[in-house]
Parts: C-alpha cells; sequence; structure tokens
C-alpha cells in the first residue's frame, strides 16, 4: 500500500497527491486529506497505521534525500519519471 501524506494546508486531492495517484495506479494507494489542527491530524494518521505493521513492512524499503530539498518534494513528477 502506498500512502501520500500531505503537508499542512494541502490536501489529499492536491495537485501531488493527483501526480502520486496517477503513478500509482496499480497499486494500492491512499492519500487521506488531514485536518489543518495539529492533534487532529496526529490522531488521524495513528488511526490509519500501525506502527508494529510499518516497522514489520518497512524494514529495507527505499529512503530518498533530495540534496538542497525541502519537505514539499519540488518537481516530484520529474523525480517520478526517473524512477520509471
Amino acid at each position: 500500500m502506498i500512502i501520500y501524506i500531505h503537508g499542512f494546508g494541502g490536501s489529499g486531492q492536491g495537485s501531488k497527491a493527483k501526480i502520486f495517484r496517477e503513478y500509482y495506479k496499480n497499486k494500492s494507494f491512499i492519500a487521506p486529506s488531514l485536518p489543518y489542527v495539529l492533534a487532529l491530524a496526529i490522531q488521524t494518521l495513528d488511526e490509519l497505521l500501525n506502527y508494529d505493521e510499518a516497522v514489520q513492512k518497512l524494514q529495507g524499503c527505499k529512503v530518498t534525500i533530495q540534496d538542497s530539498g525541502n519537505h514539499s518534494f519540488e518537481d516530484i513528477d520529474e523525480f517520478l519519471k526517473g524512477e520509471q
């Protein structure tokens, strides 16, 4: 399962979520729209994600760090094109 977690001020229907949704159209993909209230956003993610399952399933997964990048992951569409 692919989960896209948007930044604050974003949504699960935003432009980056749409790019991810199209890229992963043949996989199980969710992009929840999180509340602006931090405590509610954390609670929503806590209900959605099972920590024990994540620790087990994410071992050995690829991690991408973008040089001089930021949390908005600018040019994500170009990055995904290079992944194919």
